[in-house]
């Protein structure tokens, strides 16, 4: 059960992270085409971020405690498994209740034509997800050296 926990724990990270990192690549791609590819592309976002990033996030949080529970040398103090859960609770936080309400208005700004609005956005947004993205990578860190256990 336990290495069954694990691999469906670095599976969700893998997608989190690395769909996390695609996208910020591929969104300075798709933007600076402009037009319909850039409005195309964050209609994408827009849907991968309802759908693809929860999933993959709720995935690796419950796996993960779920090795917490099943394992006998973790517990829920361990600092890596703090930083984790910290982790976790600033990129749904910060995704849900900041990003994706400023990425709708990039959305919109596209959809009505002012690319200089949404590229006057997308600089603040793109940023937030490339921080989220380093957060997450600091916490696998700290999950692979499995810091403070």
């Amino acid at each position: 059960m336990h290495e069954a926990l694990l691999v469906v724990h670095i599976l969700g990270a893998a997608m989190w992270i690395g769909g996390g990192i695609a996208t910020v690549v591929s969104r300075r791609q798709m933007v600076t085409a402009g037009g319909a590819i850039a409005t195309r592309w964050m209609q994408t976002e827009a849907r991968l971020g309802k759908t693809y990033f929860p999933t993959a996030a709720v995935v690796t949080v419950l796996a993960g405690i779920g090795l917490v529970l099943t394992g006998d040398d973790v517990g829920f103090a361990d600092a890596f498994v703090i930083i984790g859960i910290l982790a976790w609770l600033f990129s749904a936080i910060g995704n849900s209740v900041y990003a994706a309400k400023k990425d709708e208005k990039v959305t919109s700004a596209f959809e009505s034509g002012d690319e200089r609005q949404a590229n006057r956005l997308i600089a603040t947004t793109t940023r937030f997800h490339m921080a989220d993205n380093a957060l997450l990578i600091i916490a696998l860190i700290a999950m692979v050296y499995r810091i403070g256990a």
